[in-house]
């Protein structure tokens, strides 16, 4: 009795599985689904009495949107859109080139925020422990520890705390970044930044830090010379303005503030005063006089 002979699949990684426990470890939805158009993949598992999954493949509908997943179900394997990641890395690679031409980050790309939200991605994934930053500005979430952030294009990031912060103690560190600020600041792994200093305001704060900080005596000097002035606090927002409209804010504040010390706001007495005075002025009713508008 002759021989039958079991061709073997090649995946897109130049393995060619014998059997569903290689196929599974070398799994391709690409692959996968060019072997069972040209009709490979049923004569495989066929001539390998794997009648049961040939009958559930055969039972999907192709104009099934879900389709692709329901085939990786099938063979117990994850299901990974490759389209779309290939997509979103081109995505990412196109917006590197904006920024930078050097190479060493290609490898990386897909562990690089060029947004908010692309950080929000990258720190669900709990494998992750360091990100590339590439844009204007990102709010740091101190909730997720054990995190190095490294900036591409020198971009700031934001810290929100009521309390001081022991960046140490939760292992964060920053390098080639501006922290609240205009000067680029590194904090490696072996000189981290033990605390941010606490301002006493009852809203959320941010610190402001302009000066080249190595350690945390720096960072505590810093902080105490450049509180900001009385009750003013930058917002989140006010951080994105250029530094020179920033300076001319907090220089308004300070000329207004005093203006505004002796003025007694009441607001149901401020109300009725204003009633009077837009009964006085015969404002009510007036639309009557112009019965062209009115129609």
């Amino acid at each position: 009795m002759a021989r039958k002979i079991r061709f073997p699949l090649e995946m897109s990684d130049g393995a060619k599985v014998r059997d569903i426990e290689e196929l599974k470890v070398h799994f391709s939805l690409e692959s996968v689904l060019e072997y069972l158009a040209n009709g490979k993949l049923i004569t495989w598992l066929r001539d390998r009495y794997y009648e049961d999954i040939v009958q559930e493949i055969l039972s999907l509908d192709t104009k099934d949107s879900d389709y692709r997943r329901k085939l990786c179900t099938i063979f117990g394997v994850e299901y990974c859109d490759e389209e779309n990641d290939y997509e979103e890395y081109t995505r990412k690679l196109e917006l590197l080139r904006q920024y930078t031409d050097n190479r060493e980050y290609d490898d990386v790309v897909d562990f690089i925020a060029f947004s908010q939200e692309d950080l929000y991605d990258l720190l669900d994934e709990e494998d992750i422990d360091t990100v590339y930053l590439c844009g204007t500005s990102f709010s740091i979430p101190l909730g997720r520890e054990n995190m190095t952030y490294i900036g591409i294009n020198q971009p700031t990031v934001v810290i929100h705390s009521r309390t001081a912060v022991d960046f140490e103690q939760k292992n964060i560190h920053f390098q080639n970044v501006k922290l609240n600020g205009e000067e680029t600041i590194s904090v490696p792994k072996n000189q981290p930044m033990s605390t941010v200093c606490e301002e006493t305001v009852e809203e959320e704060n941010t610190v402001t830090v302009t000066d080249d900080i190595q350690d945390n005596t720096d960072l505590q000097e810093h902080c105490q010379e450049h509180l900001p002035y009385g009750e003013y606090c930058q917002s989140y927002i006010g951080i994105l303005l250029p530094v020179q409209d920033r300076i001319a804010s907090q220089q308004l504040y300070e000329t207004l503030v005093p203006q505004f010390q002796d003025v007694h706001y009441h607001i149901d007495d401020d109300i009725r005063e204003l009633r009077n005075q837009i009964r006085q002025s015969g404002i009510i009713g007036m639309a009557k006089n112009f019965p062209e508008i009115l129609s």
